[in-house]
């Protein structure tokens, strides 16, 4: 999966911003994931490039950055997370934060 083309990259130091697909749901190797703003929160390189490039519009407009609550979730996370929350969140493996997203 490639990011898209339609808005300029952010550089973003020790990310290429490039997704090449490899992984599964939580079991994504850190060469997909980079690093965000705010610690320890990752996501799918090119998802992290979007969410920045919205951030910095976000920043100019409001004067703070976006306040993260998640990211990317390995597949023991998930599972951790959905025997405390219940069917609340998604079942391991199943969840968009398990693709970075």
């Amino acid at each position: 999966m490639q990011a898209s083309r339609s808005f300029e990259r952010v550089a973003i130091p020790g990310c290429d911003g490039i997704a090449t697909g490899k992984g599964t749901n939580g079991h994504l190797p850190p060469s997909e994931l980079c690093d965000l703003w705010q610690a320890p929160y990752k996501d799918r390189a090119d998802a992290a490039v979007a969410l920045i490039a919205l951030n910095q519009d976000y920043f100019a407009r409001f004067g703070t950055d976006i306040c993260l609550s998640s990211g990317y979730r390995s597949y023991e996370q998930q599972l951790i997370l959905r025997v405390r929350k219940g069917a609340i969140a998604a079942s391991a493996g199943q969840s968009n934060h398990g693709w970075g997203l």
